[in-house]
């Protein structure tokens, strides 16, 4: 399916052009979340065997396309994870996966701590 299509008439031609919307650009609503998230790494072949295991990060925001993750331990982009979801009740957080899209090494801190965009896969 293609985006939108939004039509301008010009004062002076009176003729119409087109003017796609850029819909992966248009502003998200992502509300600040700082809470625990569980994250699982899935099938990376670099990543030890340790590594694999259950882990836990802060996720900053939220959005109905991924979240931001703030982790101690740089992913590789394109790692796929299992993140458990928050919800608005304690204890049934939702499973899906996700994969990184992109990592920022915030150097303002004093540990190595990663900002992480997460892009929902299911």
């Amino acid at each position: 399916m293609s985006p939108p299509v939004l039509l301008k008439t010009s004062a002076r031609t009176g003729h119409q052009s087109a003017t796609k919307r850029q819909e992966h650009r248009a502003v998200q609503y992502r509300p600040p979340l700082m809470r625990p998230i569980r994250f699982q790494p899935l099938g990376a072949r670099r990543v030890r065997r340790s590594d694999h295991q259950e882990q836990t990060g802060l996720a900053v925001n939220i959005s109905a396309r991924g979240l931001c993750l703030l982790l101690e331990k740089p992913p590789a982009l394109g790692q796929v994870f299992k993140v458990w979801v928050p919800t608005p009740l304690p204890g049934l957080d939702t499973p899906t996966l996700a994969q990184v899209r992109w990592k920022r090494h915030l150097r303002s801190t004093p540990r190595h701590i990663y900002s992480v965009g997460v892009e929902f896969l299911l």
